[in-house]
């Protein structure tokens, strides 16, 4: 009977624990996201009551398999609210909002270390809802953007689809690539094929040229890995998917020669004349912190800190890079773009506590990818070609959110699973 019992909490636990991955990297569904979160939290602390010899050696088993991330883990997180306690302008409380976007993550992470077993059938449950939130968050983008069905754009230089669905695109691309590795069916696999193509043309059409490069690198890193691995590549490649992708391609530049708004915006964001701004980010910004007392220990946690920073070093109101035309949340600030590259953003808000940010993702990154190659775990593969994307390319160009960051250690302790080879 206790086991019964312990089998159907499990299975519950799993559902809303894979919901809310699936509603966090999905667009629109916050109160989905926050009924799984503290539902999920709610059954953790269930099963760590009743099951509490299970508890502990499941956090005894994870944390010996994952010392190092949980350590730097901790490292990371202290850094984002000790930098915030002495915010620039202690009007704004950093540290309460530090803990208030990142807490989701920790009650997450703090629940797996007591409840994950290394089961791979969880990892792969919690993969499966990832992989399907790359399919809604396109399809909701398209929705919202081509038929007008939108309520959440905020005014900002953007393309036709709004730019932000290609952070979606550049986190989730990559867990669907490798879904797809993974799926047996022909012809399953070149009708996913054929959407991630139609996924990142919705990717084109936002502009964001930084996302187009991530996923081009994202995927020759995926090729290289498998070639090295096993050494061939029509694991990847094949001569149906070449002339599927050719097919696709062709008839979405079809669509876009032949639409003249998709046309000319296209022809505006490949113009090698049309520059974002960035270097004068760089250039004008940068040397402010640095002349300022806020060198060593940043600005703390927040947009506001950052933009109430500028605003105060520039009296006559030079031009300082990209802004919006609108004051930064009614407070009556400049609203500058904060499009530094993600390492030097977080720079801003943590200072030299930045080191254990850059750190903690390079390790992600890195052991995974050691992972992948020893192990043969495609799940934590798509993890760390996610981090590549997001993080590391696209970070080139912007990007300071460290809510992901936490996220995605959440993920490498679950795809972190026992067995040694991974069932594709």
């Amino acid at each position: 009977m206790i086991k019964k019992y312990s089998l159907i909490l499990d299975n519950v636990i799993l559902f809303f624990l894979s919901l809310y991955f699936f509603s966090f990297f999905s667009p629109g569904i916050t109160a989905v996201e926050n009924i799984a979160l503290y539902t999920s939290i709610a059954l953790f602390l269930v099963f760590i009551a009743t099951f509490w010899q299970d508890a502990v050696r499941n956090f005894k088993n994870n944390f010996i398999r994952n010392k190092t991330l949980i350590i730097l883990s901790i490292l990371a997180f202290f850094t984002v609210i000790v930098f915030s306690i002495f915010p620039y302008d202690s009007s704004f409380s950093s540290l309460h909002l530090a803990i208030r976007q990142n807490k989701k993550a920790w009650m997450i992470f703090l629940g797996l270390l007591f409840w994950y077993n290394g089961s791979k059938e969880k990892s792969k449950r919690v993969f499966d809802f990832i992989a399907f939130a790359f399919i809604f968050s396109a399809i909701m983008f398209f929705l919202r953007d081509i038929f007008g069905i939108d309520t959440h754009k905020r005014e900002q230089p953007a393309g036709i689809i709004d730019r932000q669905y290609s952070v979606y695109f550049d986190i989730l691309a990559m867990f669907f690539a490798v879904f797809i590795l993974c799926v047996k069916n022909h012809l399953f696999k070149f009708m996913l094929f054929a959407f991630v193509c139609f996924a990142f043309y919705l990717d084109l059409l936002t502009g964001a040229r930084g996302s187009w490069l991530a996923f081009v690198l994202s995927l020759l890193l995926l090729a290289w890995l498998f070639y090295k691995k096993y050494n061939i590549s029509r694991k990847i490649f094949n001569i149906k998917s070449i002339i599927l992708a050719i097919f696709v391609c062709a008839l979405a530049a079809s669509v876009s020669f032949f639409n003249p708004s998709i046309k000319e915006f296209l022809a505006k964001r490949l113009d090698n004349h049309t520059i974002s701004g960035r270097d004068i980010i760089l250039s004008k910004r940068l040397p402010m912190l640095f002349s300022s007392h806020r060198a060593f220990i940043g600005l703390g946690h927040g947009e506001y800190q950052y933009q109430k920073f500028l605003n105060d070093n520039n009296p006559s109101k030079e031009y300082l890079g990209p802004f919006l035309e609108q004051e930064f949340e009614n407070t009556g600030l400049t609203w500058y773009l904060h499009d530094e590259p993600s390492f030097v953003a977080n720079y801003y808000h943590y200072g030299v506590g930045t080191i254990f940010i850059v750190i903690l993702t390079f390790y992600i990154f890195i052991k995974a990818i050691l992972k992948f190659r020893r192990e043969n775990n495609y799940y934590i593969l798509a993890l760390a070609l996610s981090v590549f994307s997001y993080y590391i390319i696209r970070g080139l160009f912007e990007g300071y959110n460290v809510t992901n960051l936490f996220i995605y250690s959440c993920l490498f302790l679950l795809f972190n699973y026992k067995d040694e080879k991974c069932q594709k």
